[in-house]
């Protein structure tokens, strides 16, 4: 890469700037630091811990400099010993991507931040947002809004599965509605939208990895030579990279993973959900697979609605309403009842009714959400089983003593529940 003396030394003033140097220290902090010069990246694994350590970079006339979303003990050793052990922790960082033109970024960011916010409220302080330099926006969760532990398994441990499942899941759940803004923004768009999906347009980017490198805020694209530059949320509509962005007119006035709230229900809640979308769908995926249809008759919807009276204990606990894990809940009576024959409008009347039997209502909004992502579904999702994590257990609808025998042989309430039917609700194996 060619690069002229005067942007050489534009580029030289600018990272040296004190605020700059200060704010690419605090945000490298245990992470994999990656310089880039004009010839590529420097060499890898590298960090940085002082100020003096960034201006070195800056000296040998490096350019850009990228970060990774896992944080380290000491990321000097990675390569050198079991990562798994190394890793401290890490921060959900999702990058979206349009190459049709920021207004599509736009759109992508302000649904994907409108279903955080707005469903599962999760604190506007834990969000993130910063311009990627080029073609669209990041958008990340401090690792301390996390909680500790999900499902057994220490935070750490979940890297890269879970932000793999709630890319995933987010992806899924606001496809639909980014069909239609992008083509309401364009309707020239309409064919390809229709035919690619939202996502060839307004990429919400999944390649998650090991040592997965994000652009670090205020560093320069080398590309467009804007800048990496954060923002508020409500900045996002009325942001103009042409004018927001350029390198002589940046000042730290916004800071990229700083503030957060610790322990976020809402975040807890997305990383819940998106783990059981993500083992419905490798569910799915072995059922086409193995193409048994033997095994998969009790997946099959039948044609009338089941009586409540053969209805496992735990569902009928859940659907006496609770004071906790009503969005779990939520999740395994739409599954329960669609497969045993409920159809749509009995499902609607079934939840609105539970949900006012609950010490503390769901809101409208996101009730109806969730009943409306199931019915988008093109395979019906079956309710988690009986011994998943997070799910019955931890909400309080099984009694390990009077549930014995149902947990010893069946793994999911649905199967159990026709068992029950056939033999006119009294299964001889329970007491």
């Amino acid at each position: 890469m060619d690069i002229s003396d005067e942007r050489k030394k534009e580029i030289k003033e600018y990272y040296l700037q004190d605020e700059i140097v200060q704010e690419m220290v605090r945000c490298a902090r245990y992470r994999e630091f990656a310089p880039t010069y004009p010839g590529g990246y420097g060499k890898r694994p590298d960090s940085i811990n002082y100020a003096t350590d960034f201006r070195e970079y800056v000296e040998r006339g490096a350019i850009a400099f990228h970060g990774s979303v896992e944080r380290w003990k000491n990321p000097l050793l990675i390569g050198k010993i079991d990562m798994n052990k190394l890793r401290k922790d890490w921060d959900l960082i999702i990058d979206i991507d349009a190459d049709e033109g920021m207004e599509y970024a736009k759109a992508a960011a302000n649904i994907l931040i409108n279903q955080w916010t707005d469903v599962f409220k999760i604190s506007e302080k834990n969000i993130s947002v910063k311009f990627s330099g080029n073609r669209g926006f990041h958008i990340g969760i401090h690792r301390n809004a996390f909680p500790s532990r999900i499902g057994g398994k220490k935070f750490k441990e979940l890297y890269p599965e879970l932000p793999q499942a709630i890319v995933g899941y987010m992806r899924d759940r606001v496809e639909e509605e980014l069909k239609k803004e992008i083509i309401r923004i364009d309707p020239g768009t309409k064919d390809k939208v229709l035919e690619e999906g939202p996502y060839s347009i307004a990429d919400i980017e999944n390649d998650w990895g090991q040592r997965h490198l994000f652009r670090m805020p205020y560093s320069i694209n080398e590309k467009s030579w804007l800048v990496s530059k954060p923002i508020k949320i409500d900045e996002i509509a009325g942001f103009d990279k042409k004018k927001d962005a350029r390198i002589e007119d940046i000042s730290v006035e916004c800071k990229f993973l700083e503030d957060f709230k610790e322990n976020d229900q809402g975040v807890k809640d997305l990383c819940i959900e998106s783990i059981d979308w993500l083992d419905n769908k490798e569910r799915v995926k072995k059922r086409k697979k193995k193409k048994k249809r033997a095994k998969r008759r009790n997946y099959e919807l039948p044609d009338d609605a089941m009586n409540k009276e053969y209805f496992p204990r735990p569902i009928k606990k859940l659907m006496d309403g609770l004071d906790d894990g009503r969005k779990r809940a939520l999740f395994i009576i739409i599954t329960f009842l669609r497969h045993v024959g409920y159809d749509w409008d009995s499902i609607e009347k079934e939840v609105w009714a539970w949900n006012e039997r609950n010490k503390e209502e769901l809101r409208e909004n996101y009730v109806k959400s969730q009943i409306n992502w199931h019915r988008a579904q093109d395979e019906p999702l079956m309710p988690p089983n009986f011994n998943s994590k997070g799910w019955y257990k931890d909400i309080g609808v099984i009694d390990e003593e009077k549930d014995k025998k149902m947990l010893d042989n069946f793994e999911n309430p649905v199967p159990y529940a026709f068992v029950l039917q056939k033999k006119g609700g009294k299964d001889e194996e329970e007491d």
